[in-house]
């Protein structure tokens, strides 16, 4: 026999063997080693492993345990999750993948998060809460700092679909210190009020808005000082817009200042 048949022969059985290891890698949900295979065996030796591939693994059922390993936010993550008739469906877990600690724990529904779902840090303490099953008259999600304070509550309702809806308007969030920092977002697509407060506590912007009007805004430095720049009232006037909490103590001012008139934005003067 040629000699170079049977180096062939080699290769080839090396690359079923190869294939058949991704497929079953394949049925465990590593889809990506798969497409691997058939790239590799279109280029080395044609289509016809492709067909045999594409026609068993269409017939896989992915039901069944899963490990998958994934990367979230440059941290190795471990989820443990089950399925039926190809969609997640059962109690899920993730784990960081160094510590062993669990990250996040739930359940789904035919594909859908339903009941109690929470995520811990790696240090234990934990992230974020929320209920899916509840709606009284609100679904609330909780999320803390890593040091055990509260960081947000954000607020959602089911609209006429059935989908959720962001109450914009009812979100809450606290610094590390446990102040709070915002409460309420509104600007000219959204009617409310949205309050900000500098890390001490003391108030440091509160707007009102109404279809589309900025009717009223009060700025303050950390001292409880009135911001001398703003001079806005009854939709006219000088507004500084600053990219956090202000003091006077700050050398840096207003990121730029809006002039309005009849409630319009008709000049912006940047300043930093």
């Amino acid at each position: 026999m040629d000699k170079g048949w049977y180096i062939w022969g080699l290769i080839i059985l090396a690359l079923l063997i190869w294939l058949f290891i991704a497929v079953r890698k394949a049925e465990k949900g590593n889809k990506k080693v798969t497409a691997y295979g058939c790239l590799i065996a279109l280029l080395v030796i044609g289509g016809g492993p492709l067909i045999f591939l594409f026609n068993f693994t269409s017939s896989i059922k992915w039901d069944g345990d899963h490990t998958v390993e994934t990367n979230s936010g440059g941290v190795e993550i471990i989820e443990k999750f089950t399925y039926l008739d190809e969609e997640k469906h059962g109690l899920y877990k993730s784990y960081y993948k160094i510590s062993g600690k669990l990250k996040r724990e739930g359940s789904y529904e035919r594909g859908k998060n339903i009941g109690r779902w929470t995520t811990w840090y790696d240090n234990g303490q934990k992230e974020s809460e929320t209920d899916y099953s509840k709606y009284t008259p609100y679904r609330v999600v909780t999320e803390w700092h890593e040091n055990g304070k509260m960081m947000s509550q954000e607020y959602y309702k089911k609209n006429s679909e059935g989908k959720d809806d962001w109450i914009e308007s009812k979100n809450v969030g606290w610094n590390e210190n446990g102040q709070k920092s915002y409460e309420g977002s509104a600007d000219k697509y959204t009617d409310g009020i949205a309050s900000e407060w500098h890390e001490n506590g003391q108030l440091f912007k509160k707007e009102t808005w109404s279809g589309g009007k900025l009717l009223e805004i009060e700025i303050y430095d950390d001292e409880g000082k009135p911001c001398r720049l703003t001079t806005y009232k009854n939709g006219s006037g000088y507004v500084a817009e600053y990219y956090g909490p202000w003091s006077f103590t700050l050398p840096s001012g207003p990121s730029k200042i809006l002039l309005y008139e009849n409630y319009k934005v008709i000049r912006v003067l940047e300043e930093n």
